[in-house]
């Protein structure tokens, strides 16, 4: 017969098999293009609430907002943050609903 696992074996085993089985999102999978694209339109949108901006800096900003937000939308989700992403860009991060629990785990979902 094989080698007996006892109770001490299995227990001292656990940690690895938990972070073996549980990895953290961010670790998963690389980002999607949806993903990468989401995180360059909200360090734009960043910049625009950030204020300081000037007219012709405030329109090349929104300028760029909208070529990111158009690469976006053709884009396949091929994930729950994907689509989350989508979401987020499409409600502006929520600013088009005042009460939007959906939003809200969209945004949860994505960090």
């Amino acid at each position: 017969m094989g080698a007996k696992i006892t109770r001490r074996a299995v227990l001292a085993a656990t940690p690895a098999l938990v972070s073996s089985v549980f990895v953290e999102p961010s670790q998963a999978a690389p980002s999607s293009p949806i993903l990468v694209l989401y995180r360059q339109w909200h360090v734009v949108r960043d910049q625009i609430n950030g204020g300081g901006n000037d007219g012709p800096t405030e329109d090349l900003l929104y300028a760029r907002m909208g070529e990111i937000e158009e690469q976006i939308w053709p884009l396949p989700c091929t994930t729950a943050a994907d689509l989350a992403a989508k979401y987020d860009v499409q409600t502006d991060c929520g600013g088009f609903y005042a009460d939007d629990k959906f939003g809200d785990e969209c945004r949860v979902l994505l960090g």
